[in-house]
């Protein structure tokens, strides 16, 4: 029966830790492909200075209501 435990904390212990290196590897990939904040202010900069430009026109919405 100890070979029973044994077997199966080694297989727990791998999944782990492969898992984790997915995870990490995940983390990394979303930080290289997501915009940096830097980015976020120039487009929230453009739309400002659009709104500007166009003084009477309304934003579009971004978020529809639900059921239309």
């Amino acid at each position: 029966m100890d070979a029973v435990h044994e077997s199966f904390a080694h297989g727990v212990a791998r999944t782990s830790l492969v898992g984790g290196i997915i995870m990490g590897a995940g983390a990394v990939i979303v930080l290289a492909v997501l915009p940096g904040r830097k980015a976020a202010g120039k487009d929230r900069q453009e739309n400002a200075e659009e709104a500007d430009a166009f003084p009477g026109r309304r934003p579009a919405p971004t978020v529809r209501p639900a059921g239309r």
